[in-house]
């Protein structure tokens, strides 16, 4: 099997347009998917797919060594000091990725948890999808590698 090149902005692309591609089998099925009122069952699919392709292709990507485990999907929790995390380029560490959000178009916002030095979570910050640059955290160094490789 040869390698798969990819980038974590790539990885949370691929999520996000597969949940998009889910939207219109949620809406035939009356499940409903926009926060905060989403069905437990659209947040049990969304884990699921955040698990299979963001945290699946980071654990089994080559180079990257022992790292804490990646927080999940739309985890509300007052610290990540126990995770790695998914974060903003521009934030440059400050903020974790919690979830995505909809204000006009599925899924254009992005709902980021605030973090002070011992990365506890002192706020929230939401940035627009197309103008948010995904990269990997782990612990306080980030990963400037230009690209993952998975077998």
């Amino acid at each position: 099997m040869s390698k798969w090149e990819t980038t974590i902005d790539e990885l949370i692309a691929l999520f996000r347009d597969a949940m998009c591609a889910l939207v219109p089998v949620a809406e035939r099925a009356h499940m409903i998917w926009k926060q905060p009122t989403a069905y437990d069952d659209w947040d049990h699919i969304c884990e699921a797919l955040y698990r299979s392709i963001v945290i699946g292709s980071i654990e089994h990507a080559d180079g990257l060594g022992h790292f804490m485990p990646v927080a999940d999907y739309d985890r509300r929790t007052s610290t990540y000091e126990a995770n790695s995390y998914i974060g903003n380029a521009s934030l440059d560490g400050e903020a974790a990725f919690v979830c995505f959000e909809t204000e006009r178009l599925p899924f254009d916002r992005c709902l980021f948890a605030v973090l002070d030095r011992r990365l506890n979570v002192i706020g929230e910050r939401r940035t627009a999808t197309a103008e948010t640059q995904f990269v990997f955290f782990v612990a306080r160094a980030i990963c400037r590698t230009t690209g993952l490789s998975k077998n």
